[in-house]
């Protein structure tokens, strides 16, 4: 099913919100080899620290953290420019550690601007707020892939930069 099908399936569900916003994907480089002989409690505390300097930077400047991916996290933004100057300050965090492994793992992210949809998803087992749409899925696959090889580890699309020019 695409993205543009579930949207407009989504639409006539009660509670659900349309909304245009900036979303940001931070993923952990050198994750699997800075973990590697680590205990699953190091392994724990380093995202932990992480998610504690992330996610302080998201808040400072305004935006909400929408969850957590492993070593990623999905955040949003109402304000572009907002947005541009927490991803700077997530990637000049760390570097972090897991144990005595000597490999570092370092933040990249990835910025998108466009519409979402945005509400209470899920099994009755476990519903929770979330958000879908093709701004996130261009942050979370070319732009990340983009933000991987820039020197500042961060990557934006069109409609971000303009937002912040």
């Amino acid at each position: 099913m695409t993205a543009t099908l579930e949207v407009r399936r989504a639409a006539g569900v009660e509670g659900l919100k349309r909304e245009r916003v900036t979303v940001g994907m931070a993923d952990m480089d050198g994750f699997m080899a800075g973990v590697e002989g680590a205990t699953e409690t190091e392994i724990g505390q380093a995202l932990q620290e992480s998610y504690d300097q992330s996610g302080d930077a998201i808040v400072r400047h305004g935006g909400r953290i929408m969850k957590y991916l492993g070593d990623a996290i999905l955040f949003r933004f109402d304000d572009a420019a907002a947005a541009v100057r927490a991803a700077h300050e997530i990637v000049a965090t760390g570097p972090f550690r897991a144990g005595a492994n000597p490999h570092t793992m370092r933040f990249k992210v990835a910025l998108a601007t466009g519409d979402i949809v945005s509400g209470v998803f899920g099994h009755s087992s476990l519903r929770g707020e979330d958000m879908f749409g093709h701004a996130i899925h261009r942050a979370a696959t070319e732009l990340m892939r983009e933000a991987r090889q820039r020197p500042d580890r961060v990557a934006m699309d069109d409609d971000t930069a303009a937002a912040v020019r």
